[in-house]
This record gives C-alpha cells, sequence and structure tokens, in this order.
C-alpha cells in the first residue's frame, strides 16, 4: 500500500474507528466510483459479512465459511492487531489498509444501488480513496 497516496485526514479518521470499534455514515470516491455507508471497523465489517453470506444452517459450505470469518473477526481485532513488533510498526504508518463499510450502496447512473432495503459490507484500500465525505448519500 502507498500511504503517500492516503488522506492523513482520512487516515486517521478511519485508525480511530478501528480502535473505538464505532461507526459513522460516509460517501467515498475511490478510483472504481462512488460507494457510500456506515463506515466501520474490520471486526465489524465481518461480522456484517458473515451475517450476509446467510447460507443453510449446518452446510459444509457455512461450517467452511464460518470458520475464515470468525478467525477474520479475531485478526482485525485492534487488540490482536497491537500486538505487532516495533520495529514493523516503524516501516508502516499508523493506517489501516483497509477501509471497511456495512449498508453500502455504489452510485450508478445517478442512482444508489443496491435498492431498497438490501444493501452489502464492502471492502477497499485505503489509498484507493481519492475523496471523502462524512454522511451517507440518499436516494429522493
Amino acid at each position: 500500500m502507498s500511504y503517500q497516496n492516503v488522506d492523513p485526514v482520512l487516515g486517521v479518521f478511519a485508525n480511530t474507528i478501528e480502535e473505538l470499534d464505532y461507526g459513522i455514515g460516509v460517501t467515498l470516491t475511490t478510483t472504481g466510483g462512488v460507494v457510500t455507508g456506515q463506515l466501520v471497523s474490520g471486526r465489524a465489517w465481518a461480522k456484517a459479512y458473515t451475517e450476509r453470506i446467510g447460507l443453510e444452517p449446518e452446510s459444509p459450505a457455512t461450517e467452511v465459511l464460518g470458520h475464515v470469518f470468525k478467525g477474520l473477526q479475531e485478526t482485525l481485532s485492534p487488540a490482536t492487531n497491537a500486538d505487532t513488533d516495533a520495529e514493523e510498526e516503524q516501516e508502516n504508518s499508523n493506517y489501516p489498509s483497509f477501509i471497511h463499510l456495512t449498508e453500502a450502496r455504489y452510485l450508478s447512473a445517478g442512482n444508489l444501488v443496491p435498492q431498497g432495503n438490501d444493501t452489502v459490507p464492502w471492502r477497499g484500500r485505503l489509498d484507493q480513496v481519492v475523496a471523502w465525505s462524512v454522511g451517507r448519500m440518499g436516494n429522493s
């Protein structure tokens, strides 16, 4: 990740969200388009993603994905991330590599998709966000 491309205000904002496990509405312009939703911690995103998958109970796929996302929730928790050694921390920025949204929608041809109550968890590289604002877009 190129930390030179990260807006330092957004980097600190995302880092604070990770540490506090808090959420706030944002709109992001990325190199791939505009996305709006609730900025959350990686752990909250993994939980939302697990719920979104909604596979049939007791299926082999549910069991495998359950293990993957349970491990991901643990990996993304701030307590686990704090265990990195001091040299690695000095070499890397304090910003998270990825930014996470729940209740995400994409702006496409003047409309937010998906429409209605259907939303998706979204994860993107922090260094690919080119502009942002606090607050979510809504359909009028």
